[in-house]
């Protein structure tokens, strides 16, 4: 059984309890850390698009549609739907020639209430485009239309630009695309589950640009400028992974994912870090995230005691008074170093 890794207290009691996998390895792929099963399997959900735009910068198409580096890095982001995000992706269609009826993404309302008015109050839904990963699908066609492959079919496990896909999420977890377990994800793309392990090595490469081919060490490197100069567009005000990234510049590079899911990728340290909650619940493992990047990078001062409420949230009920709070268990992470 996986430790408990955060917790939930209320008056004193330990009211709920959050189990998950930390694993964390380094430039050779050896582990350095690790809590719980590193052998279990889990869907990356939206950690993988740090890889699914590979072939978006190794075909060319992104240069040669010009696109900048926000833009770039909308497509890796599970955004709000704030207007820099809805803009990018709109930007990203009109280069290519397509209009937001061709994403396949499904609607979603934006994340934050303030941009959600608009459809309360005109009891309207929103489209394809604020779908926090538009962005995503917005690359997938514009490297369809590039390579003149259909776009109406650019979600099927088949298409031509799909199996590129998998061939480069296979790569970066170094494992064989017969490993892959495939699936939908909630945006209707085809998702992959691998060990925590692999996902941890996928992180590390991510740093290692250049034990890569030079069109890989290529696109690596724009994906990473692209980043961590555009933080804001992986996700978005109130985020954690924007937060992060904000906080401890060009040093991480941070995905979150559904159902507990986050990697991390130290970049100046060349570590790999893969983080899973066993009962999938979105929060906990930004708090075992912070944790661990507080013990491999360290404190930088104000930005990173902005994160330090990710360590020890207090729960407040609807009278907004106080009545628990939440914590990472650090006594777990006594034996990493950075």
């Amino acid at each position: 059984m996986n430790p408990v890794l955060v917790k939930r207290f209320r008056g004193g009691e330990v009211e709920s309890f959050h189990r998950g996998v930390v694993c964390i390895v380094d430039s050779a792929g050896k582990i350095v850390f690790s809590l719980g099963d590193v052998d279990q399997r889990a869907y990356a959900r939206s950690a993988l698009k740090l890889y699914q735009q590979l072939p978006l910068l190794e075909s060319g198409a992104a240069a040669r549609f010009s696109l900048t580096n926000e833009e770039i890095a909308v497509t890796c982001g599970s955004h709000n739907g704030e207007k820099r995000h809805v803009d990018a992706v709109r930007s990203i269609l009109s280069k290519c020639g397509l209009s937001e009826a061709y994403l396949k993404c499904g609607s979603q309302y934006p994340a934050l209430v303030e941009d959600r008015k608009h459809f309360y109050q005109n009891n309207e839904k929103p489209g394809s485009i604020f779908n926090n990963c538009s962005g995503k699908h917005a690359g997938f066609l514009l490297g369809c239309v590039d390579q003149k492959l259909d776009v109406t079919t650019y979600l099927d496990p088949a298409h031509p630009w799909q199996i590129a896909i998998r061939q480069a999420v296979a790569q970066m977890h170094e494992i064989s695309e017969s490993e892959l377990v495939a699936a939908l994800d909630g945006c209707s793309a085809p998702i992959y589950s691998m060990a925590l392990r692999n996902q941890a090595i996928a992180a590390k490469n991510f740093c290692l640009a250049q034990k890569f081919s030079p069109t890989r060490q290529k696109a690596l490197q724009e994906l990473i400028l692209s980043i961590t100069k555009n933080p804001f567009m992986i996700a978005g005000s109130g985020r954690y992974c924007t937060q992060l990234m904000q906080s401890y510049p060009g040093q991480v590079v941070a995905k979150t994912g559904a159902e507990g899911v986050l990697v991390i990728s130290f970049l100046t340290k060349q570590l790999g870090c893969a983080i899973k909650i066993d009962d999938g619940l979105s929060g906990p493992q930004y708090r075992v995230a912070q944790a661990v990047v507080e013990k491999i990078l360290g404190d930088v001062g104000r930005p990173a005691q902005d994160l330090g409420r990710y360590l020890c949230e207090p729960i407040k009920n609807r009278n907004g008074l106080e009545c628990g709070v939440e914590l990472v268990d650090t006594e777990l992470l006594e034996n990493l170093r950075g």
